[in-house]
């Protein structure tokens, strides 16, 4: 791995970086050699374990393994300033608080609004591969940029496996273009005839023009040929469509016009058989998997059959899948995706209102593990934090809402290895090798810390991240919040709607994690500092 040195930082001619920023932006103290460790300082930061705000910590970071490898409380400037060791990011004079880079776990990087890149099928049918790719990097950067550093990508829509060659150019060691860490899908799985593009001309064909949005499968052997398919393609996740949620997904959707009622009923996809040969496959492989469901039955009988997450569900009842989430004791992830029944404009506001009153329920129940995905690509990339101000809006606590989109959503997209006592025992071995870095002699030390526990080289997307503790991902995002709102997160205040000064407070936070992202660092390196961005990371 290139170390970033002291000339890298400081040298604005280089073409591989950007000019710092000046005036009122954050500042940087650079020591006078290139060191490995970044120290930064900030007022205020969310330790997303007990969503709760700390004041006045130091975050150090190596640049050799992109970890975090202590925090700490604050000394004097002094000693910060005269440190010839590490390089200094001073968050503090423009009351910004630093948070665990956000995770969206819903994102669609291959398709663009409906409403402005035009709809579905015209994104599907009428843009090659090769044009939604270079849209996918556009949007990728833009999803860094509003400091979301990891999300799951759940189906390319049409465009294959672009989304592995996607992955690819932005993970180490190519890293040739700026984007969050991406955990692909590929392909959707549905059974024949319930998914589109869908031709008018040859109505029993799979697909328009060879183009299917989604791969098939029928019957419990094609399931499992799926499942290794995609794994061997190089899949992260694997998502199924359990149940129907618009018309192109509708087994039926062509009776509409005749028969409306039996059009637009959403028939379970997968027999019981074929939804266990997916579910179990996929875990034998060493693979999660997803499914996009939205009714109590086949949301419990998914939960049963050990699902790892479910999308959307917004007909789950407090009888039914609902307690079932609460049940498998956070063992199955639920992303509601609100912000694209609310805003996509692709719903009835019936669907809205049901979403709503499903996410308030589970609030009041208690007990069931949300991750916040918002089905970002029906609405802008970059946009993606739309989902947790509208679980904000819904009733959910700043905090929550901060620790779902961060630590929650960690432990949604997490490979399986990271799971149970297997994973608690990396954890801790990732903890002591990267504070044996903080106290390394050289670069080559802090490797030998990894290898001796057989963890190196790091792979993007099988570190832990979502949290500012010693052996995460030095992955980081910084956003300005107003002098009150600093103090009123500083007191540990829930953000309850109760009186009129905590609604305000609220309303700037929303304000902030959507618009105000000010610093942003993936794996150890800054990628937006003082507004500014720097597409290659210093």
């Amino acid at each position: 791995m290139q170390l970033l040195t002291h000339s890298s930082l400081m040298n604005a001619s280089s073409p591989q970086n950007r000019p710092r920023p000046t005036g009122n932006a954050s500042k940087i103290l650079t020591a006078k050699d290139g060191p490995r460790t970044l120290r930064i300082l900030a007022s205020l930061l969310f330790d997303s374990e007990t969503a709760t705000f700390v004041k006045d910590r130091v975050v150090t970071v190596s640049r050799v393994t992109g970890l975090i490898t202590d925090v700490s409380s604050i000394k004097s400037d002094v000693d910060y300033v005269n440190d010839q060791s590490a390089d200094i990011v001073d968050l503090r004079p423009q009351n910004i608080v630093l948070l665990p880079g956000l995770v969206d776990t819903h994102v669609h990087l291959f398709l663009g609004p409906y409403n402005v890149s035009s709809g579905w099928d015209d994104q599907v049918l009428g843009q090659s591969v090769a044009e939604r790719t270079i849209r996918a990097t556009t949007r990728a950067k833009d999803t860094l940029m509003s400091g979301y550093t990891t999300v799951r990508d759940l189906g390319t829509e049409g465009a294959g496996e672009a989304d592995i060659a996607l992955r690819k150019c932005i993970s180490a060691p190519m890293s040739i273009i700026p984007g969050p860490r991406l955990f692909t899908v590929t392909r959707a799985i549905v059974p024949s005839g319930t998914y589109g593009p869908k031709s008018e001309l040859h109505p029993h064909d799979e697909g328009v023009d060879g183009v299917q949005g989604a791969d098939t499968a029928d019957g419990e052997a094609e399931c499992r040929k799926v499942i290794r398919r995609q794994v061997g393609a190089g899949a992260d996740w694997i998502k199924i469509y359990g149940e129907a949620l618009n018309e192109d997904q509708l087994s039926r959707s062509r009776l509409e016009a005749v028969s409306p009622r039996t059009g637009n009923y959403s028939f379970p996809t997968f027999t019981r058989e074929e939804f266990k040969a997916l579910i179990d496959t996929a875990h034998s492989l060493g693979t999660k998997i997803c499914a996009h469901a939205i009714s109590d039955s086949t949301i419990k009988l998914l939960i049963e059959l050990g699902i790892d997450s479910i999308e959307h569900g917004y007909l789950m009842t407090e009888t039914g899948a609902l307690k079932a989430l609460q049940d498998s004791n956070g063992r199955t992830k639920w992303n509601p995706t609100l912000a694209t029944f609310r805003l996509g404009g692709l719903y009835p506001d019936s669907t809205c209102n049901a979403a709503k009153r499903a996410f308030q329920k589970a609030l009041k129940m208690g007990g069931i593990s949300f991750a916040t995905g918002g089905d970002t690509g029906t609405f802008a990339h970059g946009a993606n934090a739309l989902e947790m101000t509208t679980m904000i809006e819904y009733g959910a606590t700043p905090r929550e809402a901060l620790k779902w989109s961060t630590l929650g959503g960690w432990e949604c997209i997490r490979g399986r290895t990271w799971d149970g006592e297997e994973g608690n025992e990396r954890l801790k071995n990732f903890e002591k090798a990267a504070e044996a870095g903080l106290h390394a002699n050289c670069a080559e030390d802090e490797v030998k810390a990894f290898e001796r526990i057989e963890e190196w080289p790091l792979g993007d997307n099988d570190v832990p991240f979502g949290v500012i503790k010693p052996g995460f991902a030095a992955d980081l995002a910084g956003l300005i919040v107003s002098a009150r709102s600093m103090a009123w997160l500083g007191l540990g205040l829930d953000g309850g709607r109760a009186d009129e000064s905590a609604g305000m407070d609220v309303d700037d936070f929303c304000d902030a994690i959507q618009h105000r992202v000010e610093f942003v660092m993936k794996g150890g390196r800054v990628y937006k500092m003082g507004g500014t961005e720097i597409a290659r990371g210093l």
